[in-house]
């Protein structure tokens, strides 16, 4: 008797690639993660994008509000594309800046 399928809604295949740039500081933390839950790489960082995108979106859009805008955006206004952030992992606290307000 053959067994019923298996129907998950949230199942895609994983038939996308993604290059993912990492600092020698994330690529270590992430070793480590490695090592002590006994997963992939891939899988840990698939986990770690879908549970931490909500957050990001929303703080993003609450950045937005209030006003903020990323330093790429404010420092190179007319560059064409999303390709405007940072390039090190650096300090984040600085990474979103409040552009003057112009006086009329």
């Amino acid at each position: 008797m053959p067994l019923s399928p298996i129907w998950e809604p949230d199942a895609e295949a994983l038939d996308r690639t993604l290059k993912l740039r990492v600092s020698t500081r994330q690529l270590e933390q992430l070793d480590l993660a490695v090592a002590e839950f006994k997963m992939a790489r891939s899988w840990i960082l698939r986990e770690c994008v879908g549970l931490g995108f909500p957050l990001f979106v929303e703080q993003v859009r609450q950045r937005r509000r209030a006003g903020l805008v990323p330093r790429g955006e404010y420092q190179n206004p007319n560059v064409a594309g999303p390709r405007r952030g940072p390039r090190s992992d650096g300090r984040r606290t600085d990474r979103w800046v409040s552009p003057p307000v112009r006086r009329r």
